[in-house]
C-alpha cells in the first residue's frame, strides 16, 4: 500500500493583487464537522493579507463544497465581499488557481523527496505533519519565491522582505518555550526541549514546532548536530493538525505551553488570531489610495498518491 494514498485534501487560495498563495489541508471538501475551521482560517488570512475592510472578489469554480466555503467566508468577513464562479468545465478561467495548485504540488513533492532521503524512510502523508507540510510549501512560494518584477509576493505585501531565519522543516531542534510558559516557573527543568520544526507564523514570526503531545509556539530554536537532527520516528509521532493542533481541542489555535497531560494553556485571549486589530498600513503605500477590490481566486482538489 503506498504511504501517500490517506494524504488530505488541499485547498489553494491564491491572491491577486500580491500573487501570495496559501495552502490548507483539510480533513475534506466543505464545512462540516471537522472542516468547520477553514472558512474561518481563509477569512482571517484575507484580512491579514491587508483587505480587512476592502472590497474584496472571491472567485472558483462550480464545485457545490467550494461555494459552501465561498458563501460561509462571505458571512465571517467584515468587509464587502463577492463570490463569482466560473463557467462549468471552463477551468481556464481560473487559471491563476490552477496554476497555484500546480506550483505547491511540485513544492510538496520536492519536500517530501528530501525529507525522505534525510530519514531514510518514506515519510506517510496520512500523518499529521503532512498537514503542515502542505501548509509550509505556500509559505515558501509567498515568501522565498522572486517574481518577474524581483520581488516576492511578502515583499509586495509587506514592503520589504521576510528576514525570520528559518530551518530545514522537519528536522529537529531544541526549541526554548516562550517566558509566558509555565516550564519557567519550574526551576529544576530544563530550558530547551527538542521538537520537530514545522514552520512559522505569517503575522508573529513566531515558530511552531511539532511534539508528540501537540504543536506549540515559540521564538527561539537552536539546530542539533547534523547526525542528531532527523528521525523517522519522531517526524511520524509528531500530534495535532492545522485544524486541530493539540489533540482533542477543537480549535486551530496554537498554544505557548502543552503540560504533561496534554492540555494546552487557557491563553487564547492573548493569541493573535483571536484579539480584535486594525491594519498596519505598508509605509511605502500609507499615501496611496487603496484599490477597492482584489481578487482572491480559490481551487480545491484531492490530493493525489504522488503528492
Amino acid at each position: 500500500t503506498s504511504a501517500y494514498e490517506n494524504a488530505p485534501a488541499t485547498m489553494v487560495m491564491v491572491n491577486h493583487h500580491d500573487g501570495g498563495i496559501f495552502a490548507y489541508a483539510t480533513p475534506g471538501k466543505g464545512i462540516q464537522g471537522d472542516k468547520y475551521w477553514l472558512p474561518e482560517r481563509m477569512a482571517k488570512d484575507i484580512d491579514n493579507c491587508g483587505h480587512q475592510n476592502v472590497k474584496i472578489q472571491i472567485k472558483s469554480d462550480q464545485e457545490p463544497a467550494i461555494i459552501n466555503v465561498q458563501e460561509e467566508i462571505r458571512q465571517l468577513r467584515r468587509g464587502a465581499t463577492i463570490c463569482t464562479n466560473s463557467p462549468v468545465g471552463e477551468s481556464e478561467c481560473n487559471g491563476r488557481a490552477e496554476n497555484a495548485i500546480k506550483r505547491v504540488q511540485a513544492k510538496v513533492r520536492t519536500l517530501r523527496s528530501y525529507i525522505e532521503e534525510k530519514i531514510k524512510a518514506p515519510l506517510q502523508m496520512d500523518k499529521p505533519i503532512a498537514t503542515w507540510l502542505i501548509r509550509w510549501c505556500g509559505e515558501i512560494l509567498t515568501k522565498y519565491c522572486v517574481g518577474k518584477d524581483g520581488r516576492t509576493a511578502w515583499h509586495r505585501r509587506r514592503g520589504e522582505n521576510c528576514k525570520r531565519p528559518i530551518v530545514e522543516f522537519g528536522g529537529k531542534v531544541l526549541y526554548l518555550p516562550l517566558k509566558a510558559a509555565d516550564i519557567h516557573n519550574q526551576k529544576g527543568e530544563p530550558n530547551m526541549f527538542e521538537g520537530i520544526w514545522l514552520g512559522t507564523n505569517a503575522r508573529t514570526e513566531e515558530v511552531l514546532i511539532g511534539t508528540n503531545k501537540g504543536v506549540v509556539k515559540c521564538r527561539t530554536v537552536k539546530r542539533l548536530p547534523i547526525k542528531e537532527r532527523w528521525s523517522d520516528k519522531e517526524i511520524h509521532d509528531v500530534q495535532g493538525t492545522t485544524w486541530q493542533p493539540v489533540p482533542g481541542y477543537r480549535s486551530d489555535h496554537i498554544p505557548v505551553p502543552i503540560n504533561e497531560q496534554g492540555q494546552k494553556a487557557n491563553r487564547e485571549e492573548e493569541d493573535d488570531d483571536t484579539v480584535e486589530y486594525d491594519n498596519v498600513p505598508i509605509e511605502e503605500d500609507v499615501d496611496k489610495p487603496i484599490k477597492p477590490v482584489s481578487y482572491t481566486h480559490l481551487r480545491a482538489h484531492e490530493t493525489d498518491s504522488y503528492l
